[in-house]
């Protein structure tokens, strides 16, 4: 009796989901069927169907292919070279298990506790986004794509982005079957809010224009109210932080505002 031969589906023929792999050893199955015995006074022969086996026919040759997607049944022939005597009545199964279905490219995002662009990632956090069965899934994060094809795994859980604002690691989604796909997982660094010491005034004279930036007749320079340009804000901001990072910058007339989103100010410069 032998084990099944269990591989994971590959893209040899383009297709990596059709269930048909062009790289079966069958002869990795000698030694255990010879055993002890001499394996130079035997032949073993591999054979797709019982009848085959039986009468020492259309002998498979490895590399083999499958010819039945996903799993297949091959027969076994022993033969003895001296007398011809052979045994047909073992068999095993080439099973083809599919490999993870994952998504390719998927980003991690992570706030900034300061101004450097630089953070600590949890990267076991981007598994649901890899792979929706990613509960039945093993997950290795690598630096590199190089690193991802050879296995060389990174430490997933307090991995700093290596450039300022962005990074790119490789995961591997791995089946119970040991059967693994790589996708590309890209580290976003935002920011989260300005210094506490950044602070701006700006001083105007009153004018005529009332709140609505109107002036007419019933307007006078003593209401309290004038136009303001803050648009060199932007820039200030923009400064504080690296050139790289993802900023949209916004303004509000209040606090209640900015944390809604609603109502900003259009035109900065009146």
């Amino acid at each position: 009796a032998v084990d099944n031969i269990e591989v994971c589906d590959d893209d040899t023929d383009a297709d990596d989901t059709n269930g048909f792999v062009q790289s079966i050893n069958l002869e990795s199955q000698n030694t255990t069927i010879l055993g002890t015995q001499d394996p130079t006074q035997y032949t073993v022969t591999y054979h797709e169907s019982a009848s085959d086996a039986n009468t020492g026919t259309s002998a498979l040759s490895s590399p083999y292919t499958n010819t039945i997607a996903n799993q297949q049944t091959i027969h076994i022939r022993v033969t003895n070279n001296t007398t011809g005597c052979f045994v047909d009545r073992a068999n095993f199964d080439v099973i083809i298990h599919p490999l993870p279905i994952t998504t390719a490219a998927v980003e991690l995002k992570q706030c900034d506790d300061d101004t450097d662009g630089f953070s600590d990632f949890n990267l076991t956090e981007a598994n649901s986004a890899i792979s929706s069965n990613f509960i039945n899934e093993t997950f290795t994060f690598y630096p590199t794509l190089n690193d991802a094809e050879n296995d060389t795994i990174t430490n997933p859980t307090v991995f700093t982005n290596r450039t300022v604002t962005t990074d790119i690691v490789w995961a591997r989604a791995i089946s119970i079957e040991n059967c693994y796909r790589i996708s590309e997982l890209t580290l976003t660094v935002s920011t989260t809010g300005l210094p506490a010491s950044f602070q701006r005034t700006f001083n105007n004279c009153d004018d005529f224009l009332d709140i609505d930036g109107n002036d007419n007749g019933n307007n006078d320079d003593t209401d309290g109210v004038s136009s303001f340009d803050f648009s060199s804000v932007t820039a200030e901001v923009l400064a504080l932080f690296p050139t790289s990072q993802q900023l949209i910058i916004t303004y509000y007339r209040n606090q209640a505002d900015a944390l809604a989103e609603v109502n900003s100010i259009t035109d900065t410069s009146n």
